[in-house]
C-alpha cells in the first residue's frame, strides 16, 4: 500500500477513537459499511450497523483507549489493519485484545 493509503486507514482510526471517547456511537457506525461484522470479547458476532450501534452504550463510557502493534497491509481494492487495544471504561473495567479492520 502506498502512503496515501496507509493515512487514510489511520485518519479511520484516529476518527473512530475520538468518537468513541465522547461517546458518539452514531458517528462510529457511520465510519462502517453496511455489511459491518462486529465481535467484542466474549460476545456473539454482529452484523449489521444496527446490531453494532446497540453495542455502544447511549452515554460516554469510554474514558481511554490505547492503540498499539498496528499493521496495514492490502492493495488497492482491499486494506487490512490489524491492531492491539486497550480500552479503560468508566467504571473501570479494563478490556484488551486484538481486532482486525478489512
Amino acid at each position: 500500500m502506498d502512503p496515501a493509503d496507509v493515512a487514510a486507514v489511520m485518519a479511520i482510526q484516529a476518527e473512530w477513537l475520538e468518537a468513541e471517547r465522547l461517546g458518539q456511537a452514531d458517528r462510529i457506525i457511520r465510519l462502517c459499511t453496511d455489511d459491518i461484522v462486529m465481535q467484542g470479547p466474549g460476545l456473539s458476532p454482529r452484523v449489521g450497523k444496527l446490531a453494532v450501534r446497540a453495542l455502544f452504550p447511549q452515554e460516554p463510557g469510554t474514558v481511554d483507549v490505547t492503540i498499539s502493534e498496528v499493521e496495514i497491509f492490502g492493495d488497492k481494492l482491499m486494506a487490512v489493519k490489524t491492531a492491539r487495544f486497550r480500552t479503560r471504561q468508566r467504571d473501570g473495567m479494563i478490556v484488551t485484545g486484538r481486532h482486525v479492520w478489512i
